[in-house]
């Protein structure tokens, strides 16, 4: 029986920053720590305001068989011309070269793929070999990324077109509780650890100066935090995006991502635990529901 693992992720971007300084330009925009990307390896991080609040997220990894000084950022769609000119604010004289392209590759996810990644091994034409593919960073249940150059994409498309499922990424990434970018954090007002960031690989603490490296440094330090991520179930539909959701009459958060009757909320911390522990329930528009923790949120 085929199984259906590989979804087409259409709202991605990919940036290009390359040159003699790109390394250490990155390193001082970025949360985490670029000397960790190569070839092999690829990094999740952030980008934060002076006030430690989220601004973007993205993937870095380099291309295969390349010198060090050529980066590539997977980003959302949506902010690909707002990191653009981030980048170039804090350009000045550094010897770097940014280059949006977006456009000269398809982007999927494969969920649990070990027999994707044998028939990419296997294939004659060599397609493995011409695309990209690095393990997601946050967290293994997430799979694989893949990078498929556009003049492959037809190639690819037809060759694994009995393994497409168009909501599989979408449907794994929120039944695990994982919050993506924009679609879930609001630019400029959220913090980054409220959403669990440290936990999903896209911190460094230990590399130095960044953007907001030391309100972020202090918030973790302290351990403090009043609002985390949950996942969240209904036996109905979940409220929509932004929802309010109350806890014995006390507001404790809002709805983010959901699929079908799962989903994730950013929670009080203190008051949803007291739910979990009492076996109680949220409510919110007069649907009952039930929170718990994600595996990967310690």
């Amino acid at each position: 029986m085929i199984k259906q693992n590989i979804c087409q992720l259409n709202n991605r971007s990919l940036i290009k920053v390359s040159g003699t300084d790109s390394k250490s330009f990155l390193q001082g925009l970025i949360s985490n720590d670029i000397s960790l990307v190569n070839s092999n390896n690829m990094i999740f991080s952030g980008m934060f305001n002076p006030q430690g609040k989220f601004f973007c997220d993205f993937f870095i990894f380099q291309p295969y068989n390349s010198d060090d000084q050529i980066f590539y950022i997977d980003s959302n769609l949506t902010q690909t011309q707002d990191i653009i000119s981030k980048f170039n604010t804090y350009k000045l004289r550094a010897k770097i070269k940014i280059e949006d392209i977006s456009n000269d590759y398809s982007f999927y996810s494969i969920i649990d793929g070990n027999q994707i990644i044998s028939l990419f091994e296997n294939e004659k034409n060599n397609l493995f070999t011409n695309c990209f593919i690095h393990q997601d960073p946050r967290f293994n249940e997430l799979g694989k990324k893949i990078y498929v150059p556009i003049n492959l994409n037809e190639k690819f498309l037809d060759y694994f077109s009995n393994y497409l499922c168009k909501d599989l990424y979408e449907m794994t990434r929120v039944q695990l509780g994982i919050p993506e970018g924009v679609n879930d954090i609001i630019p400029n007002k959220d913090f980054p650890l409220d959403f669990g960031y440290d936990q999903l690989n896209a911190i460094s603490f230990s590399k130095g100066c960044y953007i907001g490296q030391e309100i972020t440094a202090r918030t973790h330090n302290r351990g403090k935090l009043k609002r985390k991520i949950f996942l969240v179930r209904a036996n109905k539909n979940l409220p929509d995006i932004n929802a309010k959701i109350y806890y014995k009459y006390s507001k404790v958060g809002k709805m983010l991502s959901k699929f079908d009757s799962f989903g994730m909320a950013l929670l009080d911390k203190n008051l949803t635990d007291e739910c979990i522990n009492n076996n109680g329930f949220l409510e919110s528009n007069e649907t009952k529901i039930i929170p718990s923790t994600p595996s990967w949120y310690k």
